[in-house]
């Protein structure tokens, strides 16, 4: 399971608004997680959340799932990244599939048990780019 999260606030790559992460979010742990994209090679730009990207946070949106970087948990057998590479609504916006190695370094996750969606707010110190392990065209 993750380790709990520190309780001395940590430096992260974006602005967080207040209490973000949540309380209930855990340090990363070493695994692998999905990352839409629209470029290959990605960029730093691919790794940005909609709220450093400008986007306005509707209201029924939580201000921090706003400020993270949206990924998610990559199974081994393969069939949710084939299954989420064939939704039209992810097929309409988005290319290819970046698969990230991360580890305790990385920042802070939590994980939506149920859709297998991972809310990621990272360090400063992590470099996103260089974690790509491999990339996938979606068809």
């Amino acid at each position: 399971m993750h380790k709990p999260v520190d309780t001395a606030r940590p430096d992260f790559a974006e602005q967080l608004p207040a209490n973000c992460p949540p309380a209930d979010a855990a340090k990363t742990s070493k695994r692998q997680l999905l990352r839409l994209g629209r470029k290959d090679p990605p960029t730093p730009q691919c790794f940005e959340s909609y709220s450093a990207k400008g986007r306005t946070c509707d209201d029924d949106t939580d201000p921090c799932e706003h400020a993270s970087c949206s990924t998610f948990i990559h199974y081994e057998n393969d069939d949710f990244a084939q299954a989420l590479s064939r939704l039209p609504s992810f097929k309409k916006f988005y290319k290819y599939l970046h698969f990230m190695n991360i580890d305790e370094k990385t920042g802070i996750m939590k994980i939506n048990q149920y859709t297998g969606h991972v809310d990621l707010w990272i360090f400063s110190t992590f470099d996103p780019v260089s974690s790509v392990g491999s990339t996938r065209r979606i068809k």
